[in-house]
């Protein structure tokens, strides 16, 4: 019987992430506002009824984007090999800007928007139980280990900035509409992040 379901399972996902990646279409195009359901099932070649066996509204196709999104962050990067800790740390964070270009401003605005309209934890759930807070503090610690960072900082402490300075950069570039580059400010950011916790907390101590 398992195998009799298979070919309905594989096209029931197909459907599902079709209808996400021509919505994700539409939307780095236009506002949010502007685009309909039914046009979203037009570029999906699917019906209207069978769009809401999947997503109970736009919004519902914008969160769901966010974890696949961050699905494939992951396994690019984890399958890589790395010659360094913070070659590793630079690498996730470079594939999750790559994303956000992909994906576009209109997106990754609306995508902040509702966060905080709905007051839920679906597309950033607390950090300490996402894959890719993880996988940072994994390489964080390596780092610490190998004494590229610092080890009187604690890892979390660090692994939270690094996410922080990425969120609120990615927050400024969509509210901006994209008109600096994510990139070159992130490693500009970033850098100055890493420099400072490569050095022991009382280095930058004043004494009177």
């Amino acid at each position: 019987m398992d195998g009799v379901w298979e070919p309905q399972q594989q096209r029931s996902i197909e459907t599902r992430k079709r209808i996400i990646e021509r919505a994700m279409t539409l939307l780095r195009e236009r506002d949010f506002e502007d685009v309909s359901i039914s046009e979203i099932c037009k570029h999906a070649g699917v019906s209207n009824g069978n769009f809401y066996r999947y997503f109970r509204d736009k919004e519902d196709v914008l969160l769901h984007s966010y974890p696949e999104m961050m699905d494939y962050v992951l396994k690019e990067e984890i399958e890589r090999g790395y010659a360094s800790p913070l070659d590793a740390i630079w690498g996730l964070i470079g594939r999750e800007v790559e994303k956000a270009y992909e994906m576009g401003p209109n997106v990754v605005g609306q995508l902040f928007r509702l966060q905080l309209r709905r007051n839920i934890n679906y597309t950033f759930p607390k950090d300490e139980d996402r894959p890719y807070y993880k996988w940072n503090q994994i390489w964080v610690k390596r780092a610490q280990e190998a004494g590229m960072l610092h080890h009187s900082y604690d890892a979390d402490d660090i692994t939270h900035s690094l996410l922080r300075v990425v969120r609120g950069a990615a927050f400024d570039w969509a509210i901006q509409r994209g008109r600096f580059p994510l990139e070159e400010v992130i490693r500009k950011d970033i850098s100055a992040l890493l420099f400072r916790f490569a050095s022991p907390k009382d280095a930058d101590r004043h004494t009177s």
